[in-house]
């Protein structure tokens, strides 16, 4: 094996959640190449997934000493210590690592995202902002830094016509970008055009359909994904009273995500809001089947019952633990 196929290997092994397969990988490629900087920052990336970000920050401190060695950028390799120091909560390392890597490029959009991540981290919000729009000038494509600008905005008052343009900006750079059209949806929806955001939906549900290669790296959550369009759709069509396109979208949902709860969930309560009130019941019961840690889904069926004038069924679920309160 070379170092290329090896690299393939971990990363096919990183990308299926298989941590300790892949690290076998890497602790083999540590003894094959062990003056390699991306085997050595390839090791950091897995320690980082599992969690364990004060390892991976040891681990980077050598990639980057090895960079060194052999005179390389390390711009990078800064700006992947700086994130693993800000999840451990080393605030003042991480903004040192941050300063130096815009120092040494300040036109990096990720070194402008982690400076908006900083700054969260010291609830500095306006400072967050600032550092999101400058990422998001110099990279509009990155989904990540649209989704959080726009949060911050939105928390500090911004209007849907403020998120709109940025979003608008975005959809210009990656114009199949399912997540982007979800929030586009969500987005027309705020501003009351109801026909647009089924719109949005839609071509998002037609990207992430599992022929699409677009769908590619998010084959796992596909299902959950298409669930997501398929409800926001469905609440869309309910908005406008038409209930039969509704229903039929909340079908789509649980057909597309049939283990996931929260489908069944949010059927159970379009039954209910059309005062059909056993099949509400059956969609609270499955979803509680799948997901008995739950509590909303307990206080909706309880609620239900007591509607019914079922206050027996009801005080039973009002007042039994849960299967996490019962390990407690």
């Amino acid at each position: 094996p070379n170092e290329y196929n090896l690299f393939v290997l971990v990363s096919v092994y990183r990308e299926l959640g298989l941590y300790d397969e892949a690290l076998d990988v890497v602790h083999s490629m540590r003894i094959l190449f062990p003056l390699s900087p991306e085997v050595v920052s390839i090791q950091a990336d897995i320690m980082a997934a599992q969690g364990d970000y004060e390892k991976a920050a040891d681990v980077l401190r050598f990639a980057i000493l090895l960079q060194e060695l052999s005179t390389q950028e390390t711009t990078t390799s800064h700006l992947a210590l700086a994130e693993a120091l800000l999840a451990n909560g080393d605030l003042d390392e991480a903004a040192d690592e941050i300063a130096y890597a815009l120092s040494q490029n300040r036109f990096s959009a990720p070194g402008h995202t982690l400076r908006g991540q900083l700054a969260l981290a010291n609830n500095d919000h306006e400072g967050a902002i600032r550092a999101y729009q400058r990422a998001f000038e110099l990279d509009p494509s990155q989904v990540g830094v649209y989704v959080a600008l726009s949060n911050e905005l939105r928390q500090k008052g911004g209007t849907p016509n403020d998120v709109m343009v940025l979003l608008q900006i975005a959809l210009r750079e990656e114009s199949d970008e399912p997540t982007l059209l979800l929030a586009l949806g969500d987005q027309w929806q705020r501003l009351g055009e109801t026909d647009a955001a089924i719109d949005a939906y839609q071509a998002a549900l037609e990207q992430l359909a599992p022929y699409n290669q677009n769908a590619g790296p998010q084959f796992r959550s596909l299902g959950n994904s298409r669930a997501f369009a398929f409800s926001r759709v469905a609440a869309s069509y309910e908005d406008q009273g038409d209930i039969e396109a509704a229903l039929n979208y909340y079908r789509s949902a649980i057909v597309a995500a049939p283990e996931a709860a929260w489908t069944h969930l949010l059927f159970g309560d379009a039954m209910r809001r059309q005062d059909k009130i056993t099949r509400a019941v059956e969609a609270y019961e499955t979803a509680l089947t799948l997901d008995s840690e739950e509590v909303e889904t307990f206080i909706r069926l309880a609620n239900l019952y007591s509607a019914k004038g079922d206050e027996e069924s009801a005080c039973l679920l009002y007042t039994s633990p849960s299967p996490r309160d019962q390990r407690e």
